[in-house]
């Protein structure tokens, strides 16, 4: 918890920073309320180019990153709200300069049209409407029925808006007093522009990529269970770490999406529980023993604490939020011999616990093993006293949960009124 303040921190840090630099070149606080809207433009346009290059560093997966963030599902949550804000910001901005040219309706629906004498006004425009139409295609995703693959492309627009921005920012007219505020959004965006670039074309280079070749499917309910073995090296990975999965040679398309792995490490093969959740996910009944995938990874530090520690445990897995604690099962009963490991596996109904039986052996004569598979729809939701039940000592027991917001946050809040302490409480939303 301690380390995604620190994340927070940071990104408000550079905010304030910018509105300070921005307010030491200006003339004066009577010139900012005498022009309220020319105030507004600048110092939306300065923090929504700050936000939008901090949403594209975010994005570059990269381990410092994980660090301050404590965990890449914390980073992926930033990124979301940098992106938000910043777009929000830039929308703003457009909305004070259209506001600062009426009532003259000409000159305000110009602005939206880049033909323009001036380039960087041009610029400034067509980095607006791709912005817009990112923005618009993300909003209305599900009513347009828009495949991944196709806004993962339109995604890509948001890179070259920010480039255009960059240029936008270059050839704009400036304050030669105010040097350091234009070298810090210079600087600041050209990091932003830097990121774009490594995430869409350096990362794949970089990042250790394995082939595998599917050994078993096995499809219960809406989860497939998917065994593959390397072709030529194997991925070393740690219990509860998550890969970047695509299958190349199949009938699926090549489309690349993150997957938990749910083996153990020294399991010859590698596997994956794949829900049914969007229409990538719909066709992987195509697959076959034989496709060929190729596995780029691995990610994630869920489970690190676990492994450092000796403290005792309790995992609460919501659905598939189930699949990071799988290997890390087998890893407690490998080496975990004293502490107290607790999981609590939660469903809707009992069909829904396609990993019960496996669980069950698992935790099957070790009296120091806890395992409970909890029905909402039969028998209510899990409850802070079941949970407490298996708790010898509150500040020297870690918590791991792995589901949807909605079933975590309330968790959370019970478990922090209860005495556990923030920092022993590690959660991976999805």
């Amino acid at each position: 918890m301690i380390k995604i303040k620190i994340g927070s921190i940071i990104i408000i840090f550079t905010l304030i920073l910018t509105t300070i630099l921005w307010l030491i070149f200006q003339s004066g606080l009577e010139e900012i309320v005498k022009y309220p809207l020319i105030s507004i433009n600048q110092i939306t346009a300065l923090l929504g180019t700050l936000l939008l290059s901090w949403s594209m560093l975010l994005m570059t997966k990269l381990d410092f990153l994980e660090d301050i963030f404590d965990g890449l599902n914390n980073v992926y949550l930033a990124h979301k709200k940098a992106s938000i804000w910043g777009m929000i910001l830039i929308i703003a901005h457009v909305v004070s300069l259209v506001l600062e040219r009426l009532p003259n309706i000409n000159r305000a629906f110009n602005l939206f049209l880049p033909f323009h004498n001036q380039p960087f006004i041009n610029l400034g425009v067509l980095s607006f409407w791709l912005f817009i139409v990112f923005v618009i295609t993300t909003l209305l995703r599900n009513k347009l029925k828009l495949p991944y693959n196709t806004w993962k492309i339109l995604h890509k627009f948001t890179g070259i808006a920010l480039i255009l921005a960059f240029i936008h920012i270059i050839l704009l007219p400036k304050d030669n007093s105010a040097y350091i505020l234009n070298l810090w959004l210079i600087g600041t965006t050209g990091a932003g522009i830097a990121s774009w670039i490594y995430y869409e074309f350096i990362y794949k280079i970089l990042t250790p990529n394995y082939k595998y070749k599917i050994s078993k499917i096995k499809r219960a309910g809406d989860i497939f269970k998917i065994n593959l073995i390397p072709i030529d090296r194997k991925m070393q990975y740690k219990p509860g770490q998550f890969a970047y999965l695509s299958f190349i040679k199949s009938a699926v398309g090549k489309e690349i999406h993150p997957f938990t792995i749910t083996s153990h490490p020294n399991e010859e093969d590698l596997t994956f529980a794949i829900k049914i959740l969007g229409d990538y996910t719909a066709t992987l009944d195509k697959l076959k023993v034989g496709d060929i995938a190729q596995i780029r990874g691995p990610h994630g530090r869920l489970a690190e604490r676990f492994l450092e520690t000796n403290k005792d445990v309790i995992f609460i897995g919501g659905g598939i939020g189930i699949a990071p604690f799988l290997g890390m099962v087998k890893e407690a009963k490998r080496n975990v011999k004293n502490k107290n490991v607790s999981l609590f596996y939660c469903t809707k109904y009992k069909c829904d616990a396609c990993f019960n039986e496996e669980l069950q052996n698992s935790f099957e004569n070790n009296p120091n093993h806890f395992y409970l598979n909890k029905c909402s729809r039969v028998d209510g939701r899990l409850s802070i006293s079941e949970i407490t039940e298996k708790v010898n000592d509150v500040k020297n027991t870690l918590v791991f949960m792995c589901g949807p917001n909605r079933m975590t946050k309330p968790v959370v809040i019970s478990l922090t009124s209860w005495g556990f302490p923030k920092n022993n409480i590690i959660v991976e939303n999805f």
